[in-house]
């Protein structure tokens, strides 16, 4: 048995909070699915709730790694590490997961992505989820590589909705998340319903449980995320799970992952018009190519696959 101790700030429970994501959750949960033989002790920093949360983690993480008790400390988000710069380097195992604000400048973070350079640098190895991402770490961390998060695509199918008069377009953020950029969705609706004359119900994700956001996908025409930034979205994996058609800005691993997938197009610029181009494109079914579930397939980003991945980073970092 492999007891790993869990640091993070971006836990999802069972509630309906989307300002958090659900990627940790969600990989535990698989882990337990396919690799039954790790065992994860989860401490959550509330830091949404009270930033006075992550100073008290400092010593109550450090005082769960001394207890012997753990094989190795994974952390997700760059400054739940926080515990890293004040006490001694824990003698197991740390490991990091970056989720993209904590690395990334644009997302407006300057605090955190300061911490984060900083606690990396003793970290044993870090997760990426991009290139971009990557190529910054290593210049504080040779030991690390790209492991995207995954998609459970037994969950998350597709379905035979057809097209109706309406086309029911997904927002797939939280609306008072700068950085998932409403106002660009917005303008590029517009756009869409005044030059391409399409009627258009945007969907929001705010509050809604993961199966209503699997039914949203299953009765919508097109996923639009105009992000300003991203490390791995997830919801763009489980759009190309349910073989919707997706139009995004040009962030994080969006670019890679939706080369030569039908009907998905990724714009160059921060363009309402060029976005409700690329929208019409996909809604009339003119860009060829393969399915999202085949292209997930082929890139690895199921479940199993994802866990396989990092249950050997564990052994690996463990020897």
């Amino acid at each position: 048995m492999i007891k790993v101790l869990t640091v993070t700030n971006v836990y999802l429970p069972k509630g309906l909070n989307q300002k958090q994501s659900s990627f940790v959750r969600d990989q535990i949960d698989a882990f337990k699915r396919y690799h039954p033989e790790v065992d994860f002790t989860l401490y959550t920093i509330r830091g949404f709730e009270n930033k006075f949360n992550y100073v008290k983690s400092i010593w109550e993480v450090n005082r769960l790694i001394r207890s012997g008790v753990y094989d190795i400390v994974h952390i997700h988000y760059g400054i739940s590490g926080l515990f890293m710069l004040f006490g001694i380097k824990p003698n197991l195992p740390v490991i990091a997961t970056l989720h993209g604000g904590d690395i990334q400048i644009e997302q407006g973070k300057k605090w955190q992505v300061l911490l984060t350079k900083r606690i990396i640098k003793k970290c044993d190895y870090v997760i990426s989820l991009n290139e971009r991402m990557k190529s910054i770490v290593e210049e504080y961390n040779k030991n690390t590589s790209i492991i995207p998060c995954s998609v459970d695509t037994e969950f998350f199918q597709p379905s035979s909705h057809k097209r109706n008069d309406v086309v029911k377009i997904i927002f797939p953020g939280s609306l008072d998340r700068p950085v998932k950029n409403h106002p660009l969705f917005l303008k590029t609706i517009e756009v869409l319903q005044d030059k391409y004359g399409y009627k258009v119900e945007e969907i929001d994700f705010n509050n809604i449980s993961r199966e209503d956001v699997r039914n949203n996908y299953q009765k919508a025409g097109l996923v639009l995320l105009t992000s300003i930034s991203e490390g791995s979205p997830g919801v763009i994996k489980e759009a190309m799970a349910s073989n919707l058609p997706i139009v995004s800005t040009n962030v994080g691993d969006v670019a890679p992952n939706l080369e030569g997938v039908a009907n998905c197009a990724v714009a160059q610029k921060m363009d309402p018009d060029e976005l409700a181009f690329l929208c019409d494109k996909c809604l009339k079914n003119e860009i060829p190519g393969m399915t999202g579930r085949e292209k997930l397939a082929r890139l690895g980003f199921d479940d199993k696959t994802i866990c396989d991945r990092i249950y050997n980073l564990y052994n690996d970092l463990m020897r």
